[in-house]
């Protein structure tokens, strides 16, 4: 809600862009989706490719994160793969690359399923009025954020909001109540 109680209006970014200027590009991604009766590993840490073989790009087991990610009883492990990564939309290429990482123990997880994910991340571009370094504020009460108003990462996309808040704070001269 706005500060004056009026609603305020979220919209796709892939729809809403079009205010700012072109169309943006983006870059897609798979995300598969294992279960598993245990993770091999107790910490939430991602498993990124050093050595850039292979369909996967990153992995990371989501229940060790948060325990509430999987049913009891049950890891839930995510993985990422690229267009441009020799196998990255096959299944048994990904699996074969689980194995490799994990050992044999990944050939008792469960595929659930593969998300292909079209507008995975914006593709940067300087000349873009909603690259990284424009304004939030685009016209009297109208602000934009979003990773593809910064870096495209979910780092880029929690610093833009912030700073498009600032930027509210400032329009509005309101005083932000800490714990709200």
């Amino acid at each position: 809600r706005m500060i004056d109680g009026t609603g305020a209006i979220a919209i796709q970014v892939q729809h809403g862009i079009r205010v700012q200027g072109p169309p943006m590009a983006f870059r897609e991604a798979r995300t598969w989706w294992f279960a598993a009766r245990a993770a091999p590993h107790p910490d939430p840490v991602l498993y990124l490719n050093g050595d850039g073989t292979g369909p996967v790009n990153h992995a990371v087991w989501m229940s060790n994160v948060s325990r509430e990610y999987a049913p009891p009883g049950r890891a839930l492990l995510s993985v990422t793969t690229l267009p441009g990564m020799e196998g990255w939309d096959d299944a048994a290429a990904v699996c074969g690359q689980l194995r490799d990482w994990f050992g044999p123990i990944a050939d008792d997880w469960e595929l659930l399923r593969g998300d292909h994910i079209r507008h995975a991340l914006p593709v940067p571009a300087l000349a873009h009025p909603c690259f990284e370094g424009h304004p939030p504020r685009v016209a009297p009460g109208l602000f934009i954020c979003g990773d593809h108003h910064a870096t495209p990462s979910i780092n880029g996309a929690m610093l833009s909001g912030r700073q498009a808040a600032e930027a509210v704070l400032t329009e509005f001269a309101a005083t932000p109540v800490l714990g709200d």
